[in-house]
C-alpha cells in the first residue's frame, strides 16, 4: 500500500515541476509602441449632452420654489435648463423674452445662441453677436462661433458640398514662418486660437451628437493645424471627431489612414478614440413633464413655470358609510350562526 502511495507523490511532484518550469520560462515583451508626448495641447473628454439626473434635480429645485420669488437668474436657470434637456420650446419662450447681460451672464449668452443653432435660426444668432460684440476680435471665441454660423448660412444657401471648398474656421497660419513654442507670435497665432477654437467646439458638440458637415470640417481644420505645430495623436482625436460627424468626406478618412501610418512609424501608440469621445447614453429625462402651456402675456420677471408632473397614484377605494354598517351585520349575523350549530354538534 505504501510503494503506490509513494509513486503518486512522484508523479505529483513531477508535474507540479513541469509546471513551475513552465511558468518560470513565459516571457512578458513590452509593446515597442509609446504614448506621444504632447506638452502644449492635450484634447480633454468631449462631454456629449448632459447630465439628467443633475439637470432633473436643478428642476426640482426651482419648481419647489414660489413662482412669485422667481428672480431673473430662476428664469434664465430655467430657460438654460430647459435647452439642455431638448425641450427647446419651453426653452425658447423664456430666452426669447429675458434680456440676457453678455458681461455678467455670458453663459446663459451662449445658451441663447446655441438655441438659434438647433432651430436652425443661423441669421439670428449672427444678429445676436452683432448685436452684443460689434467688433470681433480675430481668432477669439466669438470669431470661431461667427464663422461657423456664417459658414451654416454659407452651407444652406449653396451646394451639398459646400464646406469641402471653403475654409469654415478662417484659421489661417503662415506656413513660412518658422515658429517655435516659446516664441510670442507661436501662442498669439497657434495656441491662443487652438485654445479657443476647442472651447467652441466642445460647447456645440454637447448640443449636438451627430451628423453634421460644418463641425466635421471645423475638427478637420484644427486637425491639421495640430499636426503641423503640436501633437500627430491629437491631429487623429481631431480627424476621428470629424470622420464622426461626416462619414461620407472621404478627404477626412484618407487623412486618418496618413496620420496612422505616420504614428506607427515614429513607434506611437494609436489614441484610444473613444476614451475622448465616449458613446452618448440613452436619454433618460421625460421631455413630457415639462410641456405645459405657459401665457404669453406674463411678464418675463415673474413667469409661471411648469409644475413637474409627477405619475399620479391611484386613489385609494372608498367604501360608502351604509355599505360598512350593512356589511358589518352580516359578519355579526354569520359569527352567530357559527357558534349556534357548533352547539348543536
Amino acid at each position: 500500500m505504501r510503494l503506490p502511495l509513494f509513486i503518486s507523490f512522484l508523479f505529483i511532484q513531477l508535474f507540479a515541476s513541469i509546471g513551475f518550469s513552465q511558468e518560470d520560462t513565459i516571457a512578458y515583451i513590452r509593446s515597442p509602441y509609446r504614448t506621444e508626448p504632447s506638452p502644449l495641447f492635450q484634447f480633454s473628454t468631449l462631454e456629449r449632452g448632459f447630465h439628467n439626473d443633475t439637470l432633473e434635480a436643478h428642476l426640482q429645485v426651482l419648481d419647489q420654489k414660489n413662482k412669485h420669488r422667481w428672480t431673473h437668474i430662476d428664469s434664465l436657470d430655467f430657460a438654460q435648463a430647459t435647452l439642455r434637456i431638448g425641450n427647446i420650446s419651453l426653452s425658447e419662450y423664456y430666452f426669447n423674452r429675458i434680456q440676457i447681460d453678455f458681461e455678467t451672464e455670458e453663459d446663459f449668452w451662449w445658451d441663447h445662441l446655441m438655441l438659434h443653432m438647433l432651430n436652425n435660426e443661423h441669421e439670428e444668432g449672427l444678429n445676436l453677436i452683432r448685436k452684443e460684440s460689434p467688433g470681433v476680435l480675430q481668432y477669439s471665441k466669438i470669431y470661431f462661433i461667427q464663422r461657423i454660423f456664417m459658414a451654416k448660412v454659407k452651407q444652406a444657401e449653396g451646394p451639398k458640398n459646400w464646406y469641402k471648398n471653403n475654409c469654415i474656421l478662417g484659421w489661417q497660419v503662415d506656413s513660412t514662418a518658422n515658429y517655435s513654442s516659446k516664441d510670442e507670435a507661436f501662442h498669439e497665432y497657434i495656441m491662443d486660437p487652438l485654445e479657443n477654437a476647442d472651447f467652441v467646439l466642445k460647447f456645440i458638440i454637447r448640443y449636438i451628437p451627430a451628423d453634421d458637415p460644418i463641425i466635421s470640417r471645423s475638427f478637420f481644420e484644427v486637425g491639421l493645424i495640430l499636426e503641423e505645430y503640436v501633437s500627430l495623436s491629437q491631429a487623429y482625436i481631431a480627424f476621428s471627431v470629424a470622420r464622426h460627424y461626416n462619414r461620407r468626406d472621404k478627404e477626412i478618412l484618407e487623412n486618418i489612414k496618413r496620420i496612422k501610418a505616420l504614428l506607427l512609424e515614429r513607434m506611437y501608440k494609436i489614441p484610444n478614440f473613444r476614451k475622448y469621445f465616449p458613446r452618448t447614453e440613452s436619454r433618460r429625462f421625460d421631455y413630457a413633464v415639462l410641456k405645459e402651456k405657459i401665457l404669453a402675456q406674463q411678464d418675463t420677471t415673474n413667469l409661471t413655470k411648469p409644475k413637474l408632473l409627477k405619475k399620479k397614484e391611484a386613489d385609494p377605494i372608498q367604501i360608502p358609510s351604509n355599505y360598512i354598517f350593512t356589511i358589518g351585520l352580516a359578519v355579526m349575523f354569520f359569527i352567530i350562526l357559527f357558534f349556534v350549530r357548533s352547539k348543536k354538534k
